[in-house]
C-alpha cells in the first residue's frame, strides 16, 4: 500500500502467473503492477485520513524475478531497508485501523465491511494496541514449484514486540495462535529461534517429533503450539541469524569435516591444497551484515600455529576477525559489510623444532666439509 517517489527502473504486470499455479486462480483475474527503484526515495503509506504522515526514506531496494511459461517456475526474491520512524508510522496506522474496525462493528456494517465480530475485537484489541511492529529491513522470496507441488512464500524482517514486557512477546503470540487453533488449507506453520550476535533463541517441543532446537514444525493444527518453551542463551558462534553448514575437504589423503556458522549465502567452498588455502565465495545484501566463525581442525593445519592463518577478503588481508583455539580446533571468527566477497584463508605449517635443529646441523656440517676442502692442495 505504498509508492516510492522517484526514478522507476522496472515495471513488471504479472498477470498470467495464476495459468500455471492453481492455487492463484482469483489473481488471473487481475493486474499487478511493481514499481521499484534503487535510488533514494520517500514512501507515503496509505493510511487512514488523520493519520500523521512521517517521512520515511527508501535506503536500498532490490528485486529479482525469474519466470518460466514453459517450466511453470516462479522463482521471486525482494528486499527493502527503510530509515525513519518507520515503526511509529506502522503502528500509529495500526491503531487508526483499529479503531475503525471497533466503530464499523458497533454501527451494524459487519458483513459489508467485513470487520470482525465484537467479541473478538474485545479480544483482539488489547493485544493489538500493546504491540510493536517494524519492517524496517525487510526480505520477501516466492518460489514455485516446492516439494510436493507446495508454493514457498517467506518473509523475513517483520519484528513484533509485547510493551509492556518484551520478554512475554512469545507467550502472547502463542496465545493468539492457539485461540485461532488451525491454518488454513495447504498452509502450515514452521516456529524458528533467531539469533543475535550475543544471544540465541532455542526452542524445547518435546511433543512434538522431529523438533529441532532451531526449528519445530507445526503444520495445521496451532493447538501444538501450546506445548512449546523458548529459552535465551549465549550464542556460542557470535553470528547473528546463522545457519550451521558442514564442508568435508581432502587434505594429504586425509577427510577433514569443517564447520562454518554463517549468516551469508555461500556460493562456493573449496580447498587448495597446493597453496594451503580455503577459497569461499560469499554473498548477501549490501545494507546488512555479514558474519562467519569458520572451524579448523588442528591436524589439517599440519602444525600450523594461530599466528600463521592469514584471511584476505577480495584479495586484501583483513584485520576484523578474532582467532581462538581449543585442544582440537581452531576457530576463526569474522565480519563484513554484505555483497558478493571471494574470502581466503591461508595457513602455513610450522617446521617443528627437532627438523629445524637438523637442518641447521646439516648446512653447518656442509659448510665445514666445503672449507675444510678448499684447504686441501690439488
Amino acid at each position: 500500500t505504498g509508492k516510492l517517489n522517484g526514478s522507476i527502473i522496472m515495471t513488471l504486470k504479472l498477470e498470467a502467473l495464476a495459468i500455471y499455479v492453481p492455487e492463484l486462480a482469483e489473481f488471473a483475474q487481475k493486474t499487478v503492477t511493481l514499481e521499484l527503484s534503487s535510488k533514494q526515495g520517500e514512501m507515503s503509506a496509505a493510511i487512514p485520513s488523520g493519520t500523521e504522515v512521517k517521512r520515511i526514506r527508501v535506503e536500498n531496494m532490490s528485486f529479482s524475478l525469474r519466470f518460466s511459461r514453459a517450466d511453470g517456475v516462479l522463482d521471486m526474491k525482494a528486499s527493502a531497508f527503510m530509515i525513519g520512524d518507520l515503526k511509529g508510522q506502522i503502528n500509529e496506522a495500526k491503531l487508526a485501523y483499529l479503531r475503525y474496525l471497533e466503530r464499523a462493528s458497533t454501527t451494524g456494517y459487519e458483513e459489508l465491511i467485513k470487520a470482525p465480530s465484537r467479541p473478538v475485537l474485545r479480544l483482539l484489541s488489547p493485544l493489538l494496541e500493546a504491540t510493536e511492529v517494524d519492517l524496517s529491513v525487510l526480505s520477501l522470496e516466492i518460489r514455485y514449484p516446492y516439494p510436493e507441488d507446495l508454493m514457498f512464500v517467506q518473509v523475513e524482517g517483520l519484528m513484533i514486540s509485547w510493551k509492556p514486557e518484551p520478554s512475554k512477546t512469545f507467550d502472547n503470540v502463542k496465545a493468539l495462535l492457539v485461540l485461532a487453533r488451525e491454518m488454513p488449507e495447504g498452509i502450515g506453520l514452521v516456529v524458528e529461534g533467531g539469533s543475535a550476535e550475543e544471544f540465541e533463541v532455542v526452542i524445547e517441543a518435546p511433543h512434538i517429533a522431529g523438533a529441532k532446537p532451531r526449528s519445530v514444525a507445526i503444520g495445521r493444527d496451532l493447538t501444538k503450539v501450546a506445548g512449546i518453551s523458548v529459552k535465551v542463551r549465549r550464542n556460542p558462534w557470535r553470528v547473528a541469524d546463522y545457519l550451521l553448514v558442514t564442508r568435508e575437504v581432502r587434505i594429504a589423503n586425509a577427510t577433514f569435516s569443517l564447520n562454518l556458522a554463517i549468516n551469508s549465502t555461500l556460493k562456493d567452498f573449496r580447498i587448495v591444497e597446493r597453496e594451503k588455502k580455503l577459497l569461499l565465495v560469499v554473498e548477501g545484501p549490501k545494507w546488512t551484515k555479514g558474519s562467519i566463525n569458520l572451524t579448523l581442525p588442528k591436524e589439517m593445519l599440519e602444525g600450523a600455529s594461530k599466528d600463521a592463518i592469514r584471511v584476505y577478503i577480495d584479495g586484501k588481508e583483513t584485520k576484523s576477525l578474532t582467532i581462538t583455539e581449543d585442544d582440537v580446533n581452531f576457530y576463526v571468527y569474522l565480519s563484513y559489510p554484505h555483497s558478493i566477497h571471494v574470502i581466503e584463508v591461508t595457513w602455513a605449517p610450522v617446521m617443528p623444532i627437532f627438523l629445524i635443529i637438523i637442518i641447521a646441523s646439516a648446512v653447518t656440517a656442509i659448510a665445514l666439509i666445503l672449507m675444510a676442502l678448499k684447504k686441501i692442495p690439488c
